[in-house]
């Protein structure tokens, strides 16, 4: 048996008043335990009362408030009141000006004087704040190309004061921000609309309505002379009230003037979009239709959804359990039950197992199929097209995915346990784009960045990147869907700054902050080089210690740290490996960034083997050859504490010496490098002796004359140190 089917019917069904675009819709009164009585229209002939149910029919058909060309509904005058102002900038946007120079950011001092200013090098241009007539005189500066006053900038994408149920599908909590923020358009997928036609005129459509079908036959095609389909698709992909606002939008007249025909009809109209489907193209159906339980209507949703074809269909608008009714209990469907702007369930609203999730369908403003002003209407009729203008945005990401993949996708990203009112056996589940993100630990970092941070809360599905001050953090590793690590990006300013997740589809709501601190800096080390094996003593010289926790030199922690002020504070270095490892210093706010004057130079002190001679007189004056390792140009040789003289490195094994005098006795000879000294060894010691007295055994000549005067030649030995000679 046929039965009679109809639209989901929209309650308090209106023409509201012709507000701006971008002027936010103002709900209408919801109900929480019964349907909102009707509006009143004169229907027009083509519209009239909706048929009556042939015997079987298990749906009880509820008059809608269609609004046609003979309408007597008279809009409500448009709204006075401006749209509320975006917030203003922590900058007086009045009074900073951009100023560009003919050469280069270099000339930034001489122009700009004693202002305070920000270059943009690459740019060749500052960011400055001046007054009007300070502006007008950089202007006429010979170095200045132009001086261009600041302006507020915005999302590109971001839709100001949208319907509400496109401002609560982007964002997990309550109270709604104003703003609908989706990071795709659904540009690429295709959305077959089984209702009752679209107008082909409305400009929510423009260019993007394709041939579809009409199954009525009244001549009319795909014309809609009800408006139920007009206004669904609207919510589907329409410019202003659309959840996907590129989709390609394609009408499958199903449903008559009235508003009803036959699940027949409706099986037709799917088998025309089986037809018509390109397995592999991205493609959605919404079907916001109620009817008596059809294994047609359902085997025929099957067959889509193994096409690839996600199929969105309405719980229905009679309180009762939506497996009684068709297409809502198809199993492969995505049935969507109505939610109200407080996150309550409509109280008419079908129910039940069959029940996949909520979406706002309360109060819904759409397009007009008899005119420019938008139409409100409620019911599952509008809950439905959200979900399916979601479906298309999942599926602009994801071209190739099943409609299994899209409805896991959607479900995963809906917000549980949200719904009020959710009669026990329904999934309570919202519609919801957005991740939702509760805490970030730890919340505090410094300026310098390059801390790692772990950022928890939900629906992290399709994560592009974390934003914190709208700079992407580094190293992203979605963990999770609740938990994110990521680390922090370098700022310049302190304070606190808004953290975002951004999805392939929605950021999150901006309620969680990372507050960035000063980091420690590190000016100055005491010692810039020493040993492999550690143990070299530096004091390290800088600003923002005093909550200093750790030095780390390279990848390795520093030991025996004391913080002896907010700028100084010494530490032991640990062992490490061969070559120059960054210093930074480690806090609550982060780590000190990496900088010159912060290094730290591994290297081996040198080694001795052997001394060419081991012992020699107090006088010094030797030359010794020393054997060994790690010999550079800047080691020195110490005898006993007294520098060694005239220090030849030949080569990184040998080198030559001058013994120095010294006191007698037996002495530690020990070299340095940049890294260290020399260990005491006992093949590494050299003897000082006193020299024996000297002894003379011949003088030529042996005579001379009284006066003097003549040279004389004495032989003998042990003439070491000789400082005169006398005679007589």
């Amino acid at each position: 048996m046929l039965s009679v089917v109809q639209p989901v019917p929209a309650y308090a069904e209106t023409a509201v008043s012709p507000a701006p675009a971008s002027a936010p819709a103002t709900p209408a009164a919801e109900p929480s335990t019964a349907p909102e009585p009707t509006t009143t229209t004169t229907p027009s002939p083509s519209a009239t009362a909706t048929a009556d149910a042939t015997p079987g029919d298990t749906a009880t058909p509820t008059a809608e408030a269609t609004p046609s060309p003979s309408a007597t509904t008279e809009p409500a005058p448009e709204p006075t009141a401006a749209a509320p102002e975006l917030p203003a900038t922590p900058t007086d946007a009045a009074s900073t000006y951009i100023v560009g120079f003919r050469k280069d950011a270099d000339q930034a001092p001489a122009v700009l004087g004693e202002r305070a200013y920000r270059a943009m090098n690459e740019l060749d241009a500052a960011v400055t704040q001046l007054t009007t007539a300070e502006a007008k005189a950089l202007a006429a500066d010979p170095s200045v190309a132009y001086v261009q006053k600041d302006t507020r900038v915005s999302v590109a994408d971001a839709q100001a004061y949208p319907p509400w149920g496109l401002d609560r599908i982007d964002q997990a909590d309550l109270p709604l921000d104003d703003r609908y923020t989706p990071n795709q358009t659904g540009a690429g997928v295709t959305v077959y609309v089984i209702d009752t036609g679209i107008a082909a005129g409305n400009s929510e459509f423009s260019g993007r309505l394709a041939d579809g079908a009409s199954f009525v036959s009244d001549g009319l095609g795909t014309t809609d002379c009800n408006g139920h389909g007009t206004h669904v698709a609207g919510i589907v992909g329409g410019t202003t009230y659309g959840v996907a606002k590129r989709v390609t939008l394609v009408p499958v007249r199903v449903l008559e003037c009235t508003g009803s025909g036959y699940a027949s009809t409706v099986a037709k109209g799917l088998d025309w979009v089986l037809k018509q489907h390109h397995r592999g193209d991205p493609a959605v159906v919404n079907i916001s239709i109620e009817g008596a339980y059809d294994k047609t209507e359902n085997d025929a949703v099957k067959r889509l959804t193994a096409e690839g074809v996600t199929v969105v269909v309405a719980a229905g608008n009679h309180d009762r359990n939506a497996c009684d009714t068709s297409p809502a209990s198809a199993k492969t469907a995505i049935t969507v039950a109505a939610s109200t702007s407080a996150d309550a369930r409509w109280a008419s609203s079908n129910n039940g197992p069959c029940v996949d999730l909520y979406a706002p369908g309360v109060s819904i403003p759409s397009a007009n199929a008899f005119g420019a002003n938008p139409v409100t209407m409620t019911g599952t009729s509008m809950a439905s097209p959200h979900v399916a203008g979601v479906a298309a945005l999942v599926l602009a990401a994801h071209r190739s995915w099943s409609a299994a993949k899209v409805t896991s996708r959607i479900l995963g990203l809906s917000e549980p346990n949200r719904i009020t009112g959710n009669p026990a056996g329904t999934a309570n589940r919202l519609l919801g784009i957005a991740p939702a993100v509760t805490s970030v630990n730890p919340a505090v970092g410094g300026t310098s960045g390059n801390q790692r941070i772990t950022v928890t809360g939900n629906n992290f599905l399709g994560v592009q990147k974390v934003l914190i001050g709208g700079v992407a953090a580094t190293k992203l590793d979605v963990v999770s869907s609740t938990t994110i690590r990521v680390t922090t990006p370098a700022r310049a300013e302190v304070g606190a700054v808004p953290l975002e997740v951004v999805t392939e589809l929605a950021g999150s709501h901006r309620n969680v902050t990372f507050d960035y601190q000063p980091s420690p800096v590190v000016d100055s080390l005491s010692m810039t080089a020493g040993q492999t094996r550690g143990g070299t003593t530096v004091t390290i010289t800088g600003s923002h210690f005093s909550a200093a926790t750790t030095v780390w030199f390279g990848g390795s922690k520093g030991r025996g740290l004391t913080v002896v002020s907010d700028t100084e504070l010494q530490v032991v270095t640990p062992s490490h490996s061969r070559g120059t490892v960054p210093v930074r210093v480690s806090g609550p706010t982060g780590t000190s960034a990496d900088a010159a004057a912060a290094r730290f130079n591994y290297g081996y002190a040198p080694w001795v083997k052997s001394l060419s001679s081991g012992h020699g007189l107090t006088l010094g004056g030797a030359r010794v050859r020393i054997s060994g390792s790690h010999f550079s140009a800047a080691t020195t040789v110490d005898f006993g504490g007294i520098g060694g003289i005239d220090v030849n490195v030949t080569s990184s094994k040998r080198l030559y010496v001058t013994v120095p005098a010294h006191i007698e006795g037996r002495v530690d000879v020990r070299l340095t490098n940049p890294f260290g000294t020399s260990a005491v060894k006992s093949k590494a010691r050299y003897s000082f002796g006193l020299a024996p007295a000297p002894l003379v055994t011949k003088a030529t000549p042996t005579t001379g004359y009284g006066v003097g005067g003549a040279t004389v030649t004495i032989s003998g030995r042990n003439f070491y140190g000789i400082t005169g000679v006398s005679f007589g």
